[in-house]
């Protein structure tokens, strides 16, 4: 079989971070890629790393695993840690070298991605200001204490979008808290998913807010902790509601029975 055509689409480039350490500090480009490509396919992609500094910085940057807890902090772990890496897939043009005083380097990077996958996979370079040396240092197992992650996806489709309201439970009636579970049931990286959390009282009356927006990896679930205004002055029985739209056309809900004495 003769190679697949390239078939490569940048859904999204998210908004430049600047990454401070110690006194030092680097600009990236771009903090986030989301790709689509087929299998056998190459992916490529780019950012500029600029230094902020009026003196020269060594810099290094190392491929890695990442995962997001169900408090969705973010973990570093060594490349191949993750069940659904890419990371083994990516190369990049440049892993150790030096930026002058203000100046600022193209980076570029390549996935080829393998036969038989489907779904999202997912890695990210982490931008190091230090010796050449420090290059070859393994990630830990830490929590991401600076935004000096640069994420990259890679989708490869076909690739289901499913989730379910897995736990719904009031944590406390003063003040009203609410503590919720999405769980990603399927293959593909949930993004902008929106939500809506609803009370209705005793009379039929009844009061909404909007939850942020949350993005969910797939296999993974997070723990969505709200504090509500509001009041339960009545005794009776309460319907709770949760409503997530994670843009698969189908809504999900969950919902409970809140009995106030």
């Amino acid at each position: 079989m003769g190679r697949l055509p390239v078939r490569t689409i940048i859904l999204a480039l998210v908004f430049a971070l600047t990454i401070t350490i110690g006194a030092r500090a680097l600009t990236v480009s771009v903090a986030e890629f989301r790709l689509v490509a087929d299998p056998e396919n190459l992916v490529e992609a780019s950012f500029v790393l600029l230094n902020d500094e009026p003196r020269t910085v060594d810099v290094s940057l190392v491929v890695t695993d990442w995962d997001d807890n169900s408090d969705g902090v973010t973990v570093i772990h060594a490349v191949g840690t993750v069940s659904r890496s890419c990371g083994t897939w990516m190369t990049v043009d440049a892993s150790s070298f030096s930026l002058g005083a203000f100046e600022e380097r193209t980076i570029r990077i390549q996935a080829r991605v393998p036969p038989d996958v489907r779904g999202t996979y997912w890695a990210g370079f982490l931008a190091r200001i230090g010796s050449a040396a420090e290059a070859t240092i393994a990630p830990t197992d830490v929590a991401v204490s600076s935004e000096a992650l640069v994420r990259f996806f890679v989708t490869v489709p076909p690739a289901e979008e499913e989730a379910a309201v897995t736990e719904l439970r009031v944590l406390s009636l003063e003040p009203f808290r609410v503590e919720t579970r999405l769980s990603n049931t399927g293959d593909t990286r949930l993004c902008d998913v929106e939500g809506i959390v609803s009370l209705e009282g005793p009379s039929g009356q009844e009061t909404s807010f909007s939850l942020p927006t949350v993005n969910v990896l797939p296999g993974h679930s997070l723990d969505v902790d709200m504090e509500l205004p509001w009041q339960v002055d009545r005794s009776g029985l309460y319907l709770l509601r949760v409503v997530f739209d994670y843009g698969a056309e189908t809504l999900i809900a969950g919902q409970i029975v809140v009995r106030v004495p």
